[in-house]
């Protein structure tokens, strides 16, 4: 075992394991004979040729064939510009992703015929032949997206006194459907006056009834009944207690109400009490009692004052909340006529109401999981429109956000999906959507727009 027999013995293994697991990459003849040339060409030297002593069975010569190869590969300098004249747009054809031709034409002429496109804006995309779909697709995809108009994108806020704007609504074709997108809650903060009283009793009824029917034949936001009332989606078993409690607190003084609650036997009602952080038997934290009262007080507050909607009684139809809508639009313009100081904002709803009467000879339904998107998981795309009303009922609000989290945990984004499958869906029902969508934003800031700069504000 001296180091020479060592080094011959590792030599010797290497060389039949090579020749084992990948021999078959030596060509004899047609590599010998390549060497023999780099030889002759000096590109391979007298001790190169070593290798074929130390490894006589074909390994030696796949390592002299790849000193020969690399030294040719080093002395050729190709010009990829020459030798390939579109070799830069050949790379960039291979990086657009496959698109369907057929289906990115036919999303063409529907933007065509609906007077979203001009056809020469298309021709020079179309003369570019097969190779023209991903252009075309893109076009379609602002020419879409402008139906949205940026500001209605927006959502407008205040942090320390400083305001701020920010995009939450996206949209893009994906697929084979157009997606709106929400990254954020996009919030209508309404300024109504401390007291309703006087003349803005009316106004508010109105105004209300106004947020129901956009939420109705617009696009289905949420209003301040539908977020946190006593039917509201996340506050609908505090809606329970609420209505089992609600004589007591409409007779009762805000002490007696805690009085009552203070002494409660949680185990002995008839109604949930963990829906006001309730348990076991009183006396309770006073914290939570008082937290208690005020969920229950703004309760009340929510479903006397904010929670007026157009009729859906049993018998009542689409036809019947027309002429309920046309009644209110007189009633507004009685009020604008009589010199109301809230005529900024009941000019407001006069415009609402006749887009809301505009749609109700075409209204179909939106939401409901009628399409793919963040709805089957939890929290729909219209989920994320909120109205509230602003300084009020902030305990109410503070349970309602949390069950809202809770549902929107279960989403990974939060979209719709409107199907982009013909021409014929894309006219009569996905631009219908989407400018239902920007009509109804544009409703809703007019609304708090209004608010800001009356009397109320």
């Amino acid at each position: 075992m001296t180091v020479p027999r060592v080094s011959e013995a590792v030599q010797d293994f290497v060389a039949r394991d090579f020749m084992d697991n990948t021999g078959y990459m030596v060509d004899f003849v047609g590599h010998s004979a390549f060497c023999l040339e780099a030889h002759r060409g000096g590109l391979l030297h007298e001790s190169d040729l070593n290798q074929l002593n130390l490894y006589p069975n074909g390994y030696g010569l796949h390592i002299v064939t790849t000193r020969a190869a690399n030294r040719s590969a080093g002395r050729v300098d190709i010009n990829l510009a020459q030798a390939v004249p579109d070799a830069a747009d050949r790379v960039v054809t291979l990086a657009k992703p496959l698109v369907d031709v057929p289906f990115a034409a036919n999303l063409t002429l529907a933007c065509i015929e609906l007077g979203l496109l001009h056809e020469s804006a298309v021709a020079p995309l179309v003369a570019q032949g097969p190779e023209c779909g991903l252009d075309l697709l893109s076009t379609c995809n602002d020419s879409l997206g402008s139906l949205l108009a940026e500001e209605q994108r927006l959502t407008w806020g205040d942090e320390d006194g400083v305001a701020y704007s920010d995009v939450v609504l996206h949209t893009s074709i994906v697929g084979q459907t157009f997606q709106i997108q929400s990254s954020g809650m996009n919030v209508f903060r309404l300024s109504l006056p401390e007291t309703i009283e006087g003349d803005f009793v009316e106004v508010n009824v109105l105004l209300f009834k106004t947020l129901d029917a956009l939420s109705h034949y617009g696009v289905p936001f949420h209003t301040p009944a539908s977020w946190m009332g006593k039917d509201g989606v996340y506050t609908h078993t505090l809606g329970e207690v609420y209505d089992e409690l609600k004589e007591r607190i409409q007779s009762y003084s805000r002490e007696e109400l805690f009085d009552y609650l203070m002494d409660l036997d949680c185990d002995e009602a008839t109604f949930e009490t963990y829906a006001l952080g309730m348990e076991g038997e009183g006396p309770h934290e006073e914290d939570t009692v008082e937290r208690a009262c005020d969920l229950l007080l703004e309760m009340a507050e929510l479903d006397t004052l904010f929670s007026f909607r157009l009729d859906y009684s049993e018998g009542s139809n689409e036809a019947h909340r027309k002429v309920e809508m046309q009644t209110m639009r007189s009633q507004v313009q009685e009020l604008i006529d009589n010199g109301s100081a809230h005529s900024r904002l009941l000019i407001a709803l006069a415009d609402a109401l006749e887009s809301c009467i505009d749609l109700s000879d075409r209204h179909f339904f939106i939401g409901g999981q009628q399409f793919e998107g963040s709805e089957s998981d939890g929290i729909g795309l219209f989920e994320t429109i909120l109205v509230v009303v602003e300084d009020r009922m902030s305990s109410l609000f503070d349970e309602a956000e949390q069950g809202f989290n809770c549902h929107a945990e279960n989403c990974a984004e939060i979209y719709t999906a409107l199907p982009l499958e013909s021409r014929e869906v894309v006219a009569q029902t996905i631009v219908p959507i989407i400018k239902r969508t920007q009509q109804c934003l544009a409703h809703l800031r007019q609304i708090q727009l209004s608010l800001e700069g009356t009397p109320n504000a």
